[in-house]
This record gives structure tokens, sequence and C-alpha cells, in this order.
């Protein structure tokens, strides 16, 4: 595994030894990341084996792109830091591209401001696009944007939380509408009769969003250790899924919440408009059921599903829930065809979600 040397800053402690990037082997060093995860983030649930194992070994897509930062020297175990991106497909109009999420990215405290971000993200965006990947997403915070923009990231817009209480009477609304109706999927199985392309749909329909087939779907909320999500989807009367709604009970502050992790509905279905009410209709009977009575979700504001929101009583909130900001940036590696790129870059075509960006 070639090396690269890492031309450290202010040296830390007695730490004057070069630093090395080299791609992380995760068949070997698994184990160091999730140490230093938990050093930089010691009660985040990444640092649990099984979370771990799921987020990035199990992953649909393949395991991330990373490179981490070494002393030389030290034993290979001990990690100074590591720049990640995860693996998935982006979904535009007729295009599927690779493309990559950057999340997780991690310095141990005793390594602070040498450069290693910077560095490692550096080439990390090498081999992705020595991969063939299209280009990369993230959503970092107002502090951490400059540093963003100076890798090449363009930001795209701001993602709104909207939230409002929960309703009885939205919540004893009969769930299902003449022409369609509403299941829960609780099992990997229950996709299999169901045409569950929902994603293609509105990416043909002009949207911009990340691929949410059956795989996806399947691993995201029905094969999380330890989080509890609840799916529901409405079928039209082709046995067609014309949206689907993630739901899960969470608490910021000590505030129960029902968090709307992911709402998507197929905009140019002639039950769009029955699909969306229904759904939030569950969230609400949900909300309920548990006493988590505040609910949340993360959209685009140019977006079919807040204008659904925003019909249903939700409100913006700004930030209250969250742990920062939500700015949505892409850095592409290769060049696209004018449209195509025109598509991608407009914030007006994006879906995005708690669901793409894991945060609850």
């Amino acid at each position: 595994m070639a090396e690269t040397a890492l031309k450290a800053g202010a040296p830390a402690c007695d730490k004057d030894a070069a630093l090395s990037g080299a791609e992380l082997a995760w068949d070997t060093q698994a184990e160091a990341l999730r140490r230093l995860f938990a050093a930089v983030w010691p009660r985040h649930r990444v640092t649990g084996k099984p979370y771990f194992d799921w987020q990035f070994l199990e992953r649909p897509g393949g395991r991330p792109v990373a490179f981490c930062a070494r002393q030389e020297g030290a034993r290979p175990e001990a990690l100074a830091g590591v720049y990640l991106v995860m693996p998935a497909t982006l979904l535009a109009g007729a295009h599927a591209l690779d493309f990559s999420v950057s999340v997780y990215t991690a310095t141990h405290p005793d390594y602070q401001r040498r450069g290693i971000f910077s560095r490692l993200a550096g080439l990390t965006y090498e081999r992705c696009e020595k991969q063939g990947v299209a280009g990369t997403v993230g959503v970092p915070n107002n502090n951490s944007l400059p540093g963003f923009m100076r890798l090449g990231f363009t930001v795209l817009g701001r993602m709104e939380l909207l939230a409002r209480p929960a309703s009885p009477l939205a919540g004893l609304r009969a769930p299902g509408r003449p022409g369609g109706q509403v299941i829960e999927f609780k099992s990997p199985q229950d996709f299999s009769a169901i045409d569950c392309r929902l994603d293609r749909a509105r990416a043909l329909s002009g949207g911009v969003l990340f691929e949410r087939g059956t795989e996806f779907l399947a691993w995201r909320y029905l094969r999380c250790p330890g989080v509890r999500y609840r799916m529901f989807g409405f079928l039209d009367k082709g046995d067609r899924l014309a949206g689907f709604i993630a739901l899960r009970r969470a608490v910021r502050g000590g505030l129960p919440l029902t968090v709307i992790v992911d709402f998507l509905v197929d905009r140019t279905a002639p039950d769009a408009g029955a699909a969306a009410a229904a759904l939030l209709a569950r969230a609400h009977l949900l909300a309920l059921k548990t006493l988590a009575p505040v609910v949340i979700a993360l959209a685009n504001p140019f977006s079919y599903e807040a204008a659904a929101l925003q019909r249903n009583g939700f409100t913006r909130v700004g930030q209250r829930f969250l742990p920062h900001e939500c700015n949505l940036i892409l850095k592409a590696h290769a060049d696209q065809p004018g449209p195509l790129a025109g598509r991608l870059m407009d914030f007006r075509n994006w879906h995005f979600s708690f669901g793409d960006y894991d945060i609850f």
C-alpha cells in the first residue's frame, strides 16, 4: 500500500515525525478506524461494532473510499485521521452516476491543526476520479464550509428543518384513500411483490436524488442495528409504490421527537396528493402512540415534499433540533454534458434527506 507524505504544520506535543497518508485497508484497519472514531466521538453509535460494520462493511454498493493519516513509526492501529466518502448511485433524468457522500471525517484530538483534513481529502478525491466517481456531495456546517470551498466544492443551497406538533385529528384520519392503500414494510421480503422504482420515476420527472432501490431501503431501514425505523409505503391500484415514509423516535435536548427520516412521493402520480396525506397521517399516528409529539423533517425548500409538509401544517424552525446547519455542497470529479451538469448544479432539482446523511 503506497503512502504519501503529509507535510505537517505546527507540530503537536512531541509528534515531530512526518505524517503519512495511505488508503485505508478495510480488511486489516477497520478496528483502528473504529478506535479513532471512539477518540473523536466517544458516545456516537458508530463506535459500536454492529453499527460500524453495518455502516461501512455491509453497505450496498461497496465499502467507502477512505484515506488515513498515521505518524511514521507509530503502531499500525494508531490512526491520526481519516477522510472517507460513502459510495452511492445518483439518479438524474435517465442517468445513473457513480457518486459519493462526504461523511465521518475525523482527526484525532492529538493531531488537530496539522493539515490532515485537506490533504487526506485531496488523496480521496484523486482516487474517486481514478475510479470514475462523478462527484461528491457533503452537508457541512457553517464553520466547516470555508474549508470545503477551498477543496473545490460549490454550495447548492441549504436544507430546511420543518416541524409541527402531532395532531390527533390528522392522526385519526383514515390513512388510505380511494384508489390506494398504505402498507408497512417489516422485512425485505415485503418489497418482493411491489414495483418500488419510485426513485427512477422521480429522476425521470426532473429530479436529482440518490438511488433508493429495494436493496438500499432494506439495508437502511430494516437492518440498521440498534435503531428501529418504521417504514410505510402508499400503493396505487396497480400495486406500484407512489410514495414512502421512514420514521423513528429520537430525543434531542430532552424533547421526544418523531423524525421523518425519509419522505418521497412520485409527484407525477395521479394519487400523489393522497399518498403524501396518507403517509403523513401515519407519522401523526406514530408520534401520538410513541409519546413523541413533535414531528420534524429535513427537506429541500423547493421540493414537492416540502410543499406537502407545509400543506400538512409544518413550518420552518431553523436548526433548533439539528447538530449543525445543513448546507448541501457538491464537488465534480468529472465533466458532464451541459444539460446534465446544469441539472446537477440546480438546487431546486435535488431531493435529499436524513436518509442520505445519517444524523438521526
